[in-house]
């Protein structure tokens, strides 16, 4: 039995080839944390309210910068584990000494500027 023939033309085959780049989408994988060490962003804290007269009245705020990132996110998935590992309590200044201790460190392996807190 013979295969059949092609009944394809230049003019279909141009067709379902434009249906099929427009069909396309490129998945990009972003990710903006990555130069987040290069310039730290300075967040400019606002006052909600201006008094206690003003609690009534509506004020426009504007969307508050994420500062952190990849780091913030290592530093803090490092110190969970240390905590339900039992490597460290989970009181609040024992939290804070040894988040501010993986921060130096970090800082000591980058060769970053060690942030003020």
């Amino acid at each position: 039995m013979a295969p059949p023939e092609n009944q394809q033309t230049r003019d279909i085959f141009a067709e379902e080839a434009g249906q099929i780049h427009r069909s396309h989408r490129k998945i990009e994988w972003r990710q903006p944390s990555r130069s987040e060490a290069a310039a730290p962003v300075e967040i400019e804290r606002q006052p909600i309210f201006g008094s206690t007269e003003s609690v009534e009245e509506t004020v426009e705020q504007s969307a508050a910068v994420v500062a952190g990132g990849a780091t913030r996110g290592t530093l803090l998935h490092k110190l969970m584990e240390e905590v339900l590992s039992g490597e460290t309590e989970d009181g609040l200044e024992a939290l804070v000494a040894r988040a501010s201790a993986l921060i130096a460190r970090l800082h000591q392996l980058t060769g970053l500027a060690t942030p003020s807190c």
